[in-house]
């Protein structure tokens, strides 16, 4: 008996790998978030806590409060998710192992021990918990006008008035960041930050408007554009107040940017601790032909960092690819990335030199931002396969 259980195992250990099992995918639960910003106090949001402003976040029955614990943490289970090199466990699964392990989370922030039986639960690689430090809305602003004169016949006419005013905006996103181990250990505690930064001024001579700012200009005559409309970011409180944290329409705030800056290098940071590190994942060689990235995705459109400077027009078709990497199946090390089409797209606006509008035509789902855009060409470079996520194999404790 005993030998046949010995030959069933040697047969077992030299049976070669599939495919499949070959993409070890690090597992990597998100335990919690707790939130220390202060941002739904009076002063959080950067107004001032006098007179009606307070009421503008945190005080006015109708504002949608944003539980920033929770938003942060379904947004980085999710940004794990569609990475290539981890699978993110749901909150309702690790919900179900702590109660299967008599555990809370008051536990887990305290006890190694704890953390060890949920990760082998779990089978999970890596542990996070968060800590938001910052979540604010920096604004300055600046204006002045000027009556315009005319003399004539002895007399002085006032014509009208030129008018100018400056805004700057600043949203900043700190994180204090938690890795433990699979055995409960903890490998750091690192601050993770975003930030993004909108300055806009803008002067007006009736009929004459123009806007300029960091993201591109707008000049007008009476009701007649004379240029594209720009893209700006929301900063309005009246509007933010009725605005989901998470949603489509928070990704075009100026929190939502620094938000998915603030979590891109939370990736950034994780792959450094338990690897892979960015700078050891080789670049997959470009298509040939025009090529530009996916710079935000909006629902069925998204923007690229390609426009009229790259020869870029409405109505051309664009090829999407995401880079994926290759692993060695007896080592897992990574032997290199290729690109793989994930989409196609259409360019249904050109706004500037190095920026458009595109609708998407395929693979809405699986288009993220940084993903590489080449304007569709007969080549044999180009690849017809579908890019896949591969599951990972269990870790062998």
């Amino acid at each position: 008996m005993y030998r046949i259980l010995l030959y069933l195992l040697i047969v077992a250990i030299s049976l070669p790998l599939s495919a499949e099992d070959a993409y070890a995918l690090k597992r990597v639960v998100v335990l919690y978030f707790e939130d220390h910003s202060g941002f739904d106090s009076a002063t959080g949001c950067g107004c001032l806590p006098i007179g009606p402003l307070k009421f503008l976040f945190g005080r006015g029955g109708q504002h949608i409060r944003w539980d920033l614990a929770t938003g942060f943490r379904d947004l980085t289970t999710q940004a794990l998710a569609e990475s290539p090199y981890y699978e993110s466990v749901s909150f309702d699964e690790l919900i179900v192992a702590m109660a299967e392990e008599d555990v809370s989370f008051r536990d887990l922030s305290k006890s190694g021990t704890k953390r060890t039986r949920l990760a082998d639960k779990l089978n999970a690689d890596a542990l996070l918990i968060g800590d938001l430090r910052k979540f604010n809305q920096e604004r300055l602003k600046g204006n002045a006008s000027r009556n315009m004169l005319y003399r004539g016949d002895g007399a002085t006419t006032v014509t009208g008035g030129v008018q100018a005013v400056g805004y700057y905006y600043r949203a900043a996103v700190e994180i204090d960041l938690k890795i433990y181990d699979a055995l409960g250990k903890q490998l750091s505690l690192s601050k993770v930050t975003g930030s993004e930064v909108y300055q806009v001024g803008g002067v007006h001579l009736a009929p004459f408007q123009a806007v300029a700012s960091n993201r591109g200009t707008e000049v007008s005559m009476g009701n007649a554009k004379l240029t594209e409309q720009i893209d700006r970011p929301i900063v309005s409180y009246g509007k933010l107040d009725k605005i989901q944290f998470g949603s489509a329409d928070y990704r075009k705030t100026l929190f939502g940017i620094a938000t998915e800056k603030a979590i891109e290098n939370l990736i950034v940071t994780l792959q450094e601790r338990i690897g892979p590190a960015p700078d050891s994942i080789p670049e997959a060689e470009p298509p040939a032909g025009i090529t530009g990235k996916i710079a935000m995705v909006d629902g069925s459109e998204a923007y690229i960092n390609l426009g009229s400077g790259q020869g870029i027009r409405k109505g051309q078709l664009l090829v999407i690819f995401a880079t994926t990497p290759v692993f060695d199946p007896d080592t897992g090390e990574i032997l290199g990335s290729v690109n793989q089409r994930v989409g196609k797209a259409e360019i249904v606006e050109v706004k500037t030199d190095r920026f458009s509008r595109i609708k998407i035509l395929e693979g809405m789902d699986d288009i993220r931002k940084g993903h590489i855009v080449q304007v569709q060409q007969d080549s044999p470079n180009t690849s017809e396969r579908t890019h896949e996520k591969l599951p990972r194999t269990d870790r062998g404790r």
